[in-house]
């Protein structure tokens, strides 16, 4: 009797396909193998989130803590020694602009209101600063003493003419509204 060719066929697959299923065991074996692994080293990365997430919430607290410590410390008790400090500068312009031609003993006694306004300032604000934020209050310090050097050379400068209203901004004005931002910039800018 002769077989047709059909059923070698047939007989061939079925080897292919017992070796398939071989192998597949070999692979499902495998998997079972390292299934504790696997579950071990998930449940370390969920030990190692759960320590991140603790300690990042913890951090994150603690800033907005000393945030809300330094608004109701520092910057709400002194908004006005700050906008009084700032608004007893452009008062100044008041007295320059009555005085286009200002004499030695003019200029003299602006620059000690300007530099007595500045020591008045770091007592009643600027040096609150300092226990709570060295960089903030280094931060301050530093614009509060660029502006009373920058206002005091512009004041001994005799070659500007006061009468102008382009110099009185640029040189007095823009200067000290420049340094009242940053001064705000560093206040708000603190992160605890």
């Amino acid at each position: 009797m002769h077989l047709p060719d059909n059923i070698f066929i047939l007989l061939q697959d079925t080897t292919n396909t017992s070796a398939n299923c071989n192998a597949g065991g070999d692979i499902l074996k495998g998997v079972v193998a390292i299934a504790p692994l696997l579950s071990f080293l998930v449940s370390l990365a969920n030990i190692y989130l759960v320590v991140y997430v603790f300690r990042f919430t913890k951090r994150k607290n603690d800033t907005d803590r000393n945030i809300k410590w330094f608004q109701e410390l520092v910057y709400t008790p002194n908004k006005e020694n700050i906008t009084s400090y700032f608004a007893g500068l452009h008062q100044l312009k008041d007295r320059i602009t009555k005085k286009p031609d200002l004499s030695e003993e003019d200029k003299i006694d602006l620059m000690e209101i300007i530099k007595e306004g500045r020591n008045q300032f770091m007592i009643s604000f600027v040096d609150l600063v300092q226990p709570i934020s060295k960089e903030v209050h280094v931060e301050i310090a530093g614009a509060v003493d660029n502006l009373t050097d920058e206002l005091t050379k512009a004041l001994d400068n005799d070659e500007l003419k006061w009468s102008n209203p382009k110099t009185l901004q640029r040189e007095f004005t823009s200067k000290i509204n420049a340094y009242r931002n940053s001064i705000l910039a560093a206040l708000f800018n603190y992160k605890g």
